[in-house]
């Protein structure tokens, strides 16, 4: 009878047992689950809080930006108005019914002028009531940035500083901007807090108390054991600390699921799980057994697929973190040479001047490097190539420079960027740059090639950060530009007159541009003489520019502008048009049988324009002038620099039985190739100075559309030396039976020895100075014109206006379009 009872007090201990080991272990499992998803639920609650925060971290300090923008913009106004300038008509009202200062500009909505005296500018009607709330709060504090209660609103309100006076004084007004706070959180997304079941509360911290005060909460009980997120406020110039009555410290965002961390429904149904399986346990141990080992298979397998997942997750992970780290790397880096690019310079540039700002005293110096070879290796050996010599010049310039601190970087294809802190003066950067100079005049080895580098630098010296990086850079390039024109590896520094000279260079292409249109280009003339009988056989054209503000300008102040805007052939195609017309004019006024050319000069655009002989044929056509009427006169330089095309065109020009002339002839390149490979009529020779030298020297040979052919240059004499150069080019010139026409004769004896040395023809302020199609035209009618020293020896009429000599417009105060039927 006892082992019945103990076999079925045994079966009754063991269910309970077995009951009790599952509700032990079951309630564990109920605290892990409840603990991991308290965990995961403040995760996720300290993610939204976190994501929360910085969105209104990024309003406040868009706001603070917007009152930096509005305060700069009325101190540039109140700068350029700060000579007392008068209050105007329509000043913007104030809060307080007075006038705004002219210089401060219109308000905004939510923002207004805060004067030092805390009276409101400039203010809109419905902000009136928020800004007096405002200007209240702060006539007690020297905060920048504010929280005010006004009315049942919390509004937060920022200031930046406006002195007009300069650095250092005390603020003239203040621009005030703020927004409402309901409207901060909505853009923050908290309105999305209550409906994914969280409760919020934002408060303020009192950086003195320490204390919490309440801004804006979902319910009005404190929040227990909340996920915290702190709110930054953003620095402002002159801030002294915020305020709202007291000190404003940090911002402060608590978020709490509704449901607390451990939700009573998630217990109520893990406790109702582990009361099942204890039932269900009693109910039988081999089951509970069996069952078990199905558990413990499947928490096995489970795990295994955790740590796989765990693994997998890891390795995406790094491999995230190493392909952000190569687009980084790509995206501030040269692809292929890996040296910083122009994106990581600027950066870099305008890191160090927002550290000037901050730490006044700590200038540097930008330059910029550019490789006058670079081209020619990329011709000549590839683009790698030329990758790969910015390699070797960059080690170069990072050895010479290894005791400074600098920042180097790649600027353009074939200029590099540096940037050289702690210069101390610009007298310094000439020191610095001179070991990277030498470094650099070193031949670079370059497969199996010895490449001279051929850099010019352009330099500015930063002593104030008020400037953005792209105006330093644009200084630094306009200083490089400047270096390359002058040729040579050197160093420029910046100047203001660059700038001034790069400004009125683009007002004068501008302006150049309408010249055609306008009718302002003006034609001048001088006769050619034969020296035998005195009879004139020609004019000379010359060129000139009637600008509306600058008065006669000569081809040297814009004929290179021209050429660089296209403007080369256009103007060619005008003066050689108006010359026929003028000529076709003339000879129906002058006696039958009256024969004279006009000679024009092609500069070396028009000379390579391919349609100029059909152009020249056409008009020729047009104004029924033979071909002798026209000749067209070159120079050496415009000839050979580019001698297949130049031969191409002379070819055509001569065909039509149009005559040319070698102008400039004893200057310059002078070689006697050239005349027997280009088909030429004429040489005109520029002769040695003559007892009145340069200032006689009138004709300045600006001819037609091309350059200067020798102002300044000296008049052909008598000397000795002189005489027999002279003889010998006419008499080569007679055996390759070329004609020629002396240039700048100033001088009565200079024409009878020219005479006397076989020159057949002369041009010279001798016979007459540069006249207009009048004057020309009576001088061709009178058809004899004698030589006089006098007329050499008037001033203003020998000298028809240099680049910086205004006596051109004593000639022709108004030169009128040339007359042409």
């Amino acid at each position: 009878m006892r082992r019945p009872l103990r076999l079925l007090r045994y079966r009754g201990v063991a269910p309970a047992l077995c009951a009790a080991l599952v509700l032990l272990a079951g309630a564990r499992l109920v605290t892990l689950s409840i603990q991991q998803r308290a965990a995961a639920a403040r995760s996720a609650a300290q993610a939204f809080a976190n994501s929360a925060a910085q969105s209104l971290q990024r309003q406040l300090q868009a706001l603070a930006a917007e009152a930096r923008s509005r305060a700069a913009l009325a101190s540039n106004a109140g700068a350029d108005a700060n000579a007392g300038a008068n209050v105007s008509a329509n000043a913007t009202v104030s809060a307080s019914g007075n006038a705004a200062p002219p210089q401060l500009p219109p308000a905004t909505r939510n923002s207004f002028w805060l004067t030092s005296t805390h009276a409101v500018w400039s203010v809109l009607p419905a902000d009136r009531d928020n800004a007096r709330d405002i200007a209240a709060q702060w006539s007690t504090s020297e905060a920048a940035a504010m929280a005010v209660q006004s009315g049942t609103d919390w509004l937060v309100a920022l200031r930046e500083p406006l002195a007009l006076g300069g650095a250092g004084t005390q603020p003239a007004a203040w621009s005030v901007v703020y927004r409402d706070l309901g409207s901060l959180l909505v853009d923050a997304g908290l309105d999305r807090a209550t409906r994914r079941g969280y409760d919020f509360a934002l408060s303020l911290r009192d950086p003195g108390s320490q204390r919490l005060l309440p801004l804006a909460a979902s319910r009005a009980s404190a929040l227990a054991r909340p996920a915290l997120a702190m709110i930054a406020l953003p620095a402002l110039a002159g801030a002294r600390g915020s305020a709202l009555g007291g000190a404003l410290g940090g911002w402060s965002l608590a978020i709490r699921p509704r449901a607390g961390w451990f939700p009573a429904t998630d217990l109520v149904v893990e406790a109702s799980l582990v009361l099942l399986v204890a039932w269900l346990v009693t109910l039988g141990v081999a089951d509970a057994t069996r069952h078990f080992g199905h558990l413990r298979a499947a928490l096995v397998t489970s795990r295994q697929r955790l740590q796989k997942t765990q693994q997998r997750l890891t390795e995406e992970l790094e491999q995230r973190e190493r392909l952000q780290r190569s687009f980084d790397h790509a995206h501030y880096h040269d692809s292929f040479t890996g040296l910083p690019n122009r994106r990581y310079f600027l950066d870099q540039v305008d890191r160090s001047l927002r550290e000037q700002r901050t730490h006044p005293g700590r200038e540097m110096a930008v330059l910029l490097i550019a490789v006058g070879r670079f081209k020619v290796v990329t011709d000549t050996l590839g683009h790698t190539a030329g990758d790969e010599l910015m390699v070797q010049i960059t080690r170069r310039v990072s050895h010479a420079l290894s005791s400074h601190e600098c920042v180097l970087a790649r600027w353009a294809d074939d200029a590099l960027a540096l940037m050289i802190s702690g210069v101390h003066g610009a007298e310094a950067v000439l020191p610095l740059v001179h070991p990277l100079q030498q470094a650099l005049q070193a031949p670079i080895e370059l497969r199996r090639h010895h490449v001279i580098a051929a850099i010019s630098i352009g330099a500015t010296y930063v002593e104030s950060g008020l400037q953005r990086a792209e105006e330093v850079l644009r200084e630094a390039d306009i200083a490089l530009s400047v270096a390359r024109a002058q040729g040579g590896s050197r160093l420029v520094s910046y100047s203001s007159s660059m700038q001034t000279n790069l400004l009125q260079l683009v007002s004068l292409e501008a302006d150049l541009q309408l010249a055609l249109e306008r009718r302002e280009f003006r034609l001048l003339f001088q006769p050619i003489v034969e020296l035998g009988d005195r009879h004139i056989v020609g004019m000379e054209v010359l060129l000139r520019w009637l600008h509306p503000l600058e008065g006669l300008l000569r081809p040297a102040r814009f004929l290179g502008s021209a050429e660089e805007a296209g403007l080369g052939v256009p103007i060619a195609r005008w003066t050689i048009q108006h010359v026929c017309q003028l000529a076709r004019h003339w000879r129906r006024r002058l006696p039958s049988g009256s024969e004279f050319y006009f000679s024009v000069n092609l500069s070396p655009t028009a000379l390579l324009d391919p349609q100029l002989a059909d152009y020249v044929a056409q008009t020729l056509e047009q104004c029924e002038l033979p071909a002798a009427a026209l000749k067209f006169e070159l120079t050496e330089s415009s000839l050979i620099s580019n001698m297949g095309s130049a031969r191409q065109a002379l070819d055509r020009l001569h065909g039509l039985g149009v005559e040319l002339m070698l102008d400039d002839f004893g200057t310059g390149y002078s070689s006697l190739s050239h005349l027997q490979l280009f088909p030429l009529d004429y040489i005109k020779i520029d002769g040695p100075l003559d007892d009145r030298g340069r200032e006689a020297n009138g004709a300045d040979g600006v001819n037609g559309v091309n350059g200067a052919n020798g102002a300044g240059r000296p008049a052909v004499g008598a000397e000795r030396g002189t005489a027999a150069l002279v003889r010998a080019m006419t008499q080569m010139a007679g055996a390759l039976g070329l004609k020629t026409v002396a240039e700048v004769v100033e001088s009565t004896t200079a024409v009878r020895n020219l005479q006397q040395l076989g020159c057949q023809f002369a041009q010279g302020n001798v016979f007459c100075a540069p006249v207009d199609a009048d004057l020309a035209f009576q001088q061709l009618c009178a058809g004899i014109l004698e030589p006089h020293d006098a007329l050499a020896a008037l001033e203003p009429l020998a000298n028809d206006g240099d680049d910086d000599d205004d006596s051109a417009t004593q000639i022709l105060p108004v030169l009128p379009e040339t007359v042409i039927d």
